[in-house]
């Protein structure tokens, strides 16, 4: 089917149907329905697994299914054969985070209609119901954070398209994406409890320089890379994406010199 596909159309894409696991479906579909990824970041909110096992989970599943299948995979948190999301997830914040989480890890993030407003259906019929078009409004929290997580994902390259690396933490779940551009790379630092979490970890991106500071795209705040470690605290139920300062101070980058 998917050989016939692209003979029939060069360039296009056979998404299949399959919520498991996302590994050993390909080449038989270019692309899965990947539950799991912002699932098993779900069981982190919930307290059953530490932020730090989801992290390495994430790692294993890219690892399994492979980069390139899962970023032409979907990344779903609620569809038409679910509950949705504000059923399971009633609280706005917990919500939010885990749209952080559909929208950075690798896979084209999917929204069913309403998920975006807050549309509540804990199952069949009410999780197919009409759209609730009155709930379309700019003091929407729901929308306002898909908003703004649209926009960095076009901002970011790395959130589209960059390679994906698990963190060793505790705690947190910590990832970077990136790509053969220092500039364009982002460290994702979630937290998941219910308290404010301190970590110290690896960057494992080795150009980041010694002494050079990351920046939180939503709140501005730095952080130093110091000797390859970076200490990064979270606020409860919040998430990080931090990008490297590399804009020139006195009209010099050492960044110049690695790109």
């Amino acid at each position: 089917l998917t050989r016939a596909a692209h003979h029939e159309k060069p360039g296009s894409a056979v998404v299949g149907e399959i919520s498991g696991y996302p590994s050993n479906w390909f080449p038989a579909v270019d692309g899965v329905f990947n539950f799991s990824a912002v699932n098993l970041v779900a069981e982190a909110l919930r307290g059953t697994i530490s932020g730090g096992q989801a992290g390495q989970m994430l790692g294993h599943m890219v690892e399994d299914a492979g980069i390139e299948n899962l970023l032409k995979s979907w990344t779903l948190t609620d569809n038409h054969d679910t509950p949705r999301l504000a059923s399971t997830m009633p609280d706005l914040v917990q919500r939010q985070f885990l749209g952080a989480i559909q929208f950075t890890t690798p896979g084209c993030p999917v929204i069913y209609y309403g998920t975006e407003l807050g549309m509540t259906g804990p199952g069949d019929p009410e999780n197919r119901a009409p759209m609730r078009w009155d709930l379309v409004s700019n003091e929407n929290p729901d929308l306002a954070g898909i908003r703004q997580l649209i926009k960095l994902r076009k901002t970011l390259p790395a959130l589209r398209y960059g390679d994906f690396t698990a963190l060793d933490s505790s705690k947190l779940i910590a990832f970077s994406r990136t790509t053969d551009k220092l500039r364009e790379s982002v460290i994702v630092v979630a937290n998941p409890t219910g308290s404010t979490q301190s970590e110290v970890f690896p960057s494992r991106i080795g150009r980041l320089m010694s002494w050079g500071e990351l920046r939180d795209v939503r709140t501005n705040e730095r952080f130093r890379s110091i000797t390859g470690l970076l200490k990064v605290s979270v606020p409860a139920h919040q998430v990080r994406i931090l990008v490297p300062v590399t804009e020139p101070v006195n009209g010099s980058s050492p960044y110049n010199r690695v790109e």
